[in-house]
């Protein structure tokens, strides 16, 4: 994705949100391709080192009312062994290395420490390849204790909110008890009456990191991608969505916030900040937008790729789409 330093920092606006995304998808497609073959089919990746996402099963304990990656009716038997799920995302590694890129691993699901078994296997992988430090959690804090000894690996902690009984609201069930470790970030979506504005932000940082948060990720909530029949979902995203891009243009101009960096992609954008020097992101998605990118370059025969997802079952997509990005092996 494109960088962009303090002096040439691009206001981002719902007015301009998609023209923004169309400009950096057309940059994208003429100045960054990167060929790669994945278990024989032909993708270019528009990011060099690109995310690899490993849902590792959709089972969680919470069901918070934005999320469209938890299974409630799960029992939590996942669809393949264990063993079987490494060796496929060990395959993905081996295919990376062997190109010349080295991933990004993000380990999420549902709710990740519900599978420790798993998670453990997937350590063991990131250990022989020697990248356990490109790797994040992300999780709920119910089961931390299993990431104990996954040294290396960042944890990114979800509390919505610094006031426990507005973080169980968010949850619909009680706060886990956790401690925060050196290498916690601390991971919040921004959402009416709850964090909403500059001032809500500032209340958490100072609350968590009076007790040990090495950083904060805020996101808005995304503009869900409604192919995926989500209605409940979409509908409470589209009721509690806040102007993001306002919130972080406010936070641009506060003497409090540092300014780091911004990065602009075709469908998400970020910013990087430190605040009482600790680094805080902000982040924002549009799903949506997303499909309708892809959808039109599968019917031209464009396998543009912004992720490589491993999902539960043990397949493998080249994006969020899962309906026209399924990868499936020639060999």
């Amino acid at each position: 994705m494109r960088t962009f330093e303090r002096r040439e920092r691009y206001p981002i606006s719902r007015e301009n949100e998609l023209a923004t995304f169309q400009g950096e998808l057309e940059y994208y497609r003429t100045n960054n391709c990167f060929p790669v073959d994945i278990f024989g089919q032909r993708i270019v990746n528009i990011y060099k080192n690109i995310n690899l996402q490993v849902v590792v099963g959709k089972q969680c304990n919470y069901s918070c009312s934005f999320c469209i990656e938890n299974d409630q009716i799960s029992s939590g038997v996942t669809k393949i062994p264990n063993g079987i799920f490494a060796e496929i995302f060990g395959d993905l590694i081996r295919a990376y290395r062997g190109q010349g890129v080295l991933p990004w691993i993000s380990i999420t699901g549902g709710e990740p420490t519900l599978f420790p078994e798993r998670l453990a296997l997937i350590y063991r992988a990131l250990n022989d390849w020697g990248i356990a430090e490109r790797a994040n959690v992300n999780t709920n804090g119910i089961n931390l204790k299993c990431l104990e000894p996954m040294k290396g690996i960042r944890i990114n902690l979800s509390r919505h909110h610094y006031c426990e009984g507005k973080s169980e609201e968010i949850f619909g069930g009680r706060c886990s008890n956790y401690d925060i470790g050196e290498s916690t970030v601390l991971q919040c979506v921004m959402m009416k009456g709850y964090i909403d504005s500059v001032a809500e932000i500032k209340r958490y940082m100072d609350f968590y990191g009076g007790i040990g948060a090495k950083g904060f990720s805020f996101r808005g909530l995304s503009t869900l991608d409604a192919g995926k029949q989500y209605e409940k979902e979409v509908n409470y995203s589209a009721a509690k969505a806040i102007d993001f891009f306002a919130i972080v243009n406010e936070v641009t101009n506060d003497p409090d916030f540092e300014f780091l960096q911004q990065k602009i992609g075709d469908h998400y954008w970020f910013e990087i900040y430190k605040y009482k020097g600790k680094i805080v992101r902000f982040t924002y998605s549009n799903f949506e937008f997303l499909r309708q990118v892809e959808t039109e370059e599968r019917k031209n025969g464009q396998w543009f790729s912004r992720a490589t997802i491993l999902r539960e079952t043990g397949k493998v997509y080249a994006g969020w789409t899962y309906d026209i990005n399924e990868i499936v092996p020639t060999r």
